[in-house]
Order: structure tokens, then C-alpha cells, then sequence
């Protein structure tokens, strides 16, 4: 189990905070999302690295990480816990930062 930060509303339901996958930030729950693998940079001309979903390994960490963002946006973002495949160590983040090669939102498939 791991812990993502996402953008919610009532009007956009859940979306990923920066890059989208397959064109699009709604992110779908009930299913494993498979992450576009493409080479990205932090913020302008930043580390390149190859993307995948940002999960961090304990609610705490991830509520504190959600503290980094400016107050504005913070108010739509929600920390949420995932289920994870393919994980590894976001190298140059200062942060305790996981990517992810594939996420599941929502309740375990196998729970009754």
C-alpha cells in the first residue's frame, strides 16, 4: 500500500497534480492505470528521469510532502491511499518520492 496526492473536486473527480496520462489528468479508480514511460524534467530544465505515478510510502510522508505545495492549490488536494506495482526510488528527489509503474485507486479487488 502507498499514499498519492491528488487534485479532487467534486467537479474534476480525481486528477494527477502535474503530467497526464494518455492526454488526460482524470485519473480512473477501480482499475490498474498503467503509467506513460517518457523521459521528464522537474520544473524548468530540471533532472530528467522516466515518469511514473509519484507515490510516497506513508500517509505522513505525503501529508507533509503535500505542505511543499503553495496554500492556494492545496486546497484541492487529498492524499489517497493506492495500491502500487513496479515501484522504485525517485533518485534526485529530495523528498521521500516513489514512482510507480502502475497504481490502483480504490477498494483492493480481492476484499470482500
Amino acid at each position: 500500500m502507498w499514499y498519492k496526492i491528488v487534485e479532487s473536486g467534486e467537479d474534476i473527480g480525481l486528477r494527477t497534480l502535474f503530467y497526464g496520462n494518455g492526454g488526460s489528468r482524470t485519473l480512473a479508480t477501480k482499475k490498474w492505470l498503467r503509467a506513460a514511460e517518457k523521459v521528464v524534467h522537474d520544473g524548468s530544465n530540471g533532472t530528467p528521469y522516466t515518469s511514473g505515478w509519484h507515490v510516497l510510502p506513508t500517509k505522513t510522508e505525503a501529508e507533509n510532502y503535500l505542505k511543499q505545495f503553495k496554500k492556494d492549490r492545496r486546497e484541492r488536494l487529498i492524499v489517497i491511499r493506492v495500491w502500487a506495482q513496479g515501484v522504485y526510488k525517485k533518485e534526485h528527489s529530495r523528498s521521500p518520492v516513489y514512482l510507480a509503474r502502475e497504481i490502483y485507486i480504490g477498494k483492493w479487488p480481492d476484499d470482500i
